[in-house]
């Protein structure tokens, strides 16, 4: 009898060398999910696991800069430290809290394409993400469930699009954001536009 639900947790290379990544392969007998896991030079293999995943850490992975993940089941993705990924495609529709923490390459595409695939996610990490704007944080609105949100240390010089787009917020983290304009939280105190706001970091 296999189990139906385990988390897997990548965080160093199998392998010596100067790859994050080498081909690498975990079959079950039962029914699986697809991670690819892609390279600068190009494809390094591909890491089947069980549709019953319901969490992955990737850790710090440096050369990683290219995933697409399908799994029905998975609730919890890490993938912070991963620094040149560029391209995301996760295909996770129950997926409730994804920490994206410092991929610096993560571009406003891939947050649109992902809010459509992952509509239920409750808590986002976007730390140090300093590629995501205004048009990615426009589509967090399709992320109704979304009560937590961190854009600690990014670029951003307004918030509209995040008090548009996320009236339900319970947490906000700001910190290091350095680009604010003098103006950027007057909505919150003078319109009282985060009703449900419980928590504001700004150090």
């Amino acid at each position: 009898m296999y189990p139906s639900f385990f988390p897997l947790r990548l965080k160093r290379p199998w392998y010596p060398g100067p790859s994050s990544f080498q081909v690498a392969r975990i079959q079950r007998l039962a029914s699986t999910s697809l991670v690819k896991i892609f390279s600068r030079r190009n494809h390094f293999g591909n890491l089947h696991v069980m549709v019953g995943l319901r969490s992955l850490n990737l850790g710090i992975c440096p050369k990683l800069n290219g995933l697409k993940i399908e799994a029905p089941s998975m609730v919890l993705l890490e993938l912070k430290g991963c620094g040149v990924i560029s391209e995301a495609f996760i295909n996770c529709l129950f997926l409730t809290s994804l920490d994206a923490s410092f991929c610096s390459q993560l571009k406003d595409n891939c947050l649109f394409a992902t809010t459509a695939s992952c509509p239920l996610i409750e808590s986002l990490i976007l730390m140090s993400c300093p590629s995501i704007g205004s048009d990615g944080l426009l589509s967090l609105r399709r992320l109704k469930n979304l009560t937590s949100l961190d854009l600690s240390y990014t670029f951003l010089t307004k918030l509209q699009p995040v008090f548009a787009s996320c009236p339900q917020l319970k947490v906000l983290k700001l910190q290091a954001c350095k680009y604010l304009t003098d103006t950027a939280l007057e909505p919150l105190y003078k319109d009282a536009t985060l009703p449900t706001l419980r928590e504001l970091d700004l150090s």
